[in-house]
């Protein structure tokens, strides 16, 4: 599993991406200048999208809307309904873990 960590002997900000070996040896596979940059690139190793929490977010939230969206065409007042609680517990849902 890749992780990233602060070097501490850098005078800027600076993290290195890599991973431990069984045997407890970092072995480093890309530095960052930031802790974002960090993030992305260790959820993209580990098998994510390379997003950000946020954007991975924010992308959830869209394909919720497109849905409720999708069926507000099908003059379905009882689906439509059910579409937009769903997205809004959904966002409120997002929003505590942000905090």
């Amino acid at each position: 599993m890749y992780v990233y960590r602060r070097q501490k002997q850098s005078d800027c900000c600076l993290f290195t991406v890599g991973f431990y070996t069984p045997e407890g040896e970092w072995i480093p596979e890309e530095d960052c200048f930031s802790k974002e940059e960090a993030a992305r690139r260790v959820n993209y190793l580990n098998g994510g999208s390379g997003d950000s929490q946020k954007t991975a977010l924010i992308k959830s939230v869209a394909g919720h809307l497109f849905v409720a969206n999708e069926l507000l065409w099908t003059h379905d007042p009882d689906a439509t309904f059910d579409a937009a609680k769903r997205t809004i517990e959904f966002v409120d849902e997002i929003l505590s873990e942000l905090k």
